[in-house]
């Protein structure tokens, strides 16, 4: 009886003891000086699936008992006490024994967590692990614990209701998004694509010239980028983004397998794809008007495309999320990631912001018509707007064959970009971005095209020569699109692309080149940049071929870098001397 009076002071007394919600670790390795203190560490027991990813400590009480402490654990891990098994030494902890009943008297001791699996999780071979060479970011490894975590409680992932391929969203033990998992083989145009037979397709992987194993064309939504890359490429957007300049959520490659997704032979296997954070926000950007964008969050999208050559920036993957009046992203480096999570349209009706303001949609105009907003400005918004821009969807990034559109970029005729950089922009431009770097990156970490490595380093020492010239963003945009898409007129860079490589094949038929040696040389080239471009679409085709440019042209020369490694074959016998 005195045992059970013990308990029960205890579990009325502590509840697990009131310190037992902070899991803070003690400082300089000493106990807590409070009588009867421990330092329980919990771990994911050998062989079981992982809940927790490393050993975690808890202060406890001696007198707290189990049932506490799987309380703490449902509170900060999300799993229900019912489904929580806790060992230690071999033997399963009841939940009524206290700590002391269980021989725990000391700090240091290390208690293993099992999870109960739901009955139709335990059926399936769930599974959820990273892939790759590539590093997961640490926020990512915790949001892969979470879902991981409801997969194994019965929780399935949500196929997305937009888009042409397969995107899911990942909940956790709440029910909440916390991650969007896009396999590989669910992309545009491939065979298990779950959006109908119209995007499916039965032809083998495609070649980098375009065209299957069998020699016939393949399917693809943009040209140049071919299906089954689109997760490679949302892997190197992040990647890119160097010192998490424009906000690219954490992206990673895993390899998850769940019974939700689709499988044309009902065979349940791994499935290789792209994992990115989930982002909360207020909806798109095309709900908004562009003069609710600050000139630096526009700035930071169009340097972030122009460098990776986006072929498709449009309002759908451009999200909003609503910040403190105090920005605190401001005081942070610039080197550390303000954005967790992903890819939610955020259709309600009302949304709540991290401020705790409410968000109606009924005051706003789906079109952009912004005068019916309370919080809306008629002019620019001013650097210390609360809204802040997100870029997810960058499956059509680094193509192999560059023709993107003046329509592609929907900030191309935002007034944003027509504004001049500020010094800490520039600064960023200048010192912290290295095509040279980025291409070596991609070619030891991404398995692309090597024009598309080549077209990448291109545009961004194009950036860079823009800027120590003093132009905008888009006088230096104006060089990488098409203008005139009916004739399908070559932009400025594609022309310096084609002239480069007809030097290289000049140079390679010269006989000074000859020898087997690699010559470097530097070979100016200008161009012409239009300061203006067609604001609106026209009508017709016949108003298209009139669209004049009413400003001067200005001007730039681009050194152009050119390396040539040649590499001579021995003649085969009886072919004569020579190489």
């Amino acid at each position: 009886s005195g045992r059970v009076r013990r308990r029960h002071v205890g579990s009325r007394l502590a509840c697990g003891c009131e310190a037992m919600p902070s899991t803070r670790r003690l400082r300089d390795g000493h106990r807590p000086s409070r009588h009867g203190s421990l330092e329980v560490y919990i771990s994911d027991a050998p062989g079981a699936v992982e809940m927790i990813g490393k050993k975690r400590a808890l202060e406890l009480r001696s007198w707290s008992t189990i049932v506490d402490v799987k309380s703490v654990l449902s509170e900060r891990l999300h799993l229900p006490i019912s489904a929580q098994r806790l060992f230690f030494r071999g033997r399963e902890l009841k939940n009524n024994h206290s700590l002391q009943d269980c021989g725990i008297f000391r700090s240091g001791e290390t208690l293993l967590l099992c999870v109960a699996a739901a009955k139709a999780a335990s059926k399936e071979g769930l599974c959820l692990e990273a892939y790759g060479p590539l590093k997961v970011p640490k926020a990512l490894s915790r949001t892969m614990l979470q879902a991981k975590r409801a997969m194994h409680l019965g929780l399935v992932p949500t196929l997305a209701m937009e888009g042409t391929g397969g995107t899911y969203f990942m909940p956790d033990c709440r029910g909440k998004h916390v991650a969007c998992f896009k396999p590989q083989d669910e992309e545009p145009f491939s065979v298990n694509n779950p959006r109908g037979q119209a995007w499916a397709s039965t032809m083998m992987p495609s070649n980098n010239r375009g065209s299957d194993a069998s020699g016939g064309p393949s399917l693809s939504l943009r040209h140049g980028i071919k299906p089954g890359e689109a997760c490679i490429r949302e892997v190197a957007a992040f990647v890119l983004d160097t010192g998490g300049f424009a906000g690219v959520p954490a992206t990673s490659m895993v390899e998850c397998s769940h019974s939700k997704f689709m499988y044309h032979d009902r065979k349940i296997v791994p499935k290789v794809g792209s994992l990115q954070s989930f982002v909360p926000n207020i909806g798109p950007a095309e709900d908004f008007s562009y003069k609710r964008f600050s000139v630096s969050e526009v700035h930071k999208i169009a340097i972030l495309d122009m460098r990776l050559l986006n072929c498709d920036r449009n309002g759908a993957n451009l999200l909003v999320q609503q910040r403190e009046r105090r920005d605190k992203r401001d005081k942070k480096d610039r080197g550390e990631r303000g954005v967790k999570g992903s890819h939610s349209r955020g259709r309600g009706h009302s949304f709540t912001s991290d401020a705790g303001d409410t968000l109606s949609w009924d005051n706003c105009n789906a079109n952009g018509n912004d005068t019916g907003c309370d919080t809306l400005s008629t002019s620019l918004a001013t650097p210390s707007s609360s809204l802040s821009l997100v870029p997810i969807d960058h499956g059509f990034i680094l193509p192999d064959v560059l023709d993107i559109g003046w329509c592609d970029w929907c900030w191309l005729d935002w007034p944003q970009v027509k504004e001049p950089l500020d010094d800490s922009t520039t600064d960023y431009i200048l010192h912290d971005l290295d095509p040279v770097r980025d291409a070596e990156l991609l070619r030891r970490s991404f398995s692309l095209a090597e024009a598309s490595v080549d077209l990448m380093r291109m545009a961004g020492m194009l950036l860079q020569e823009g800027v120590r010239q003093g132009l905008t963003l888009h006088a230096i945009a104006s060089l990488i699109v098409r203008h005139d898409l009916d004739a399908e007129v070559p932009s400025e860079l594609e022309l310096t692309f084609r002239r480069t490589h007809q030097l290289s094949l000049l140079a390679m038929k010269n006989h000074a080149f000859r020898g087997g040696t690699a010559v470097s040389a530097r070979v100016p080239i200008s161009v012409t940049i239009p300061t203006a471009i067609p604001t609106a679409i026209p009508t017709d085709a016949a108003a298209a071929t009139k669209v004049s440019h009413s400003e001067p042209l200005a001007h730039v020369e681009v050194d152009v870098d050119i390396r040539l490694d040649l590499h001579l074959n021995p003649v085969s016998a009886g072919g004569g001397g020579g190489g």
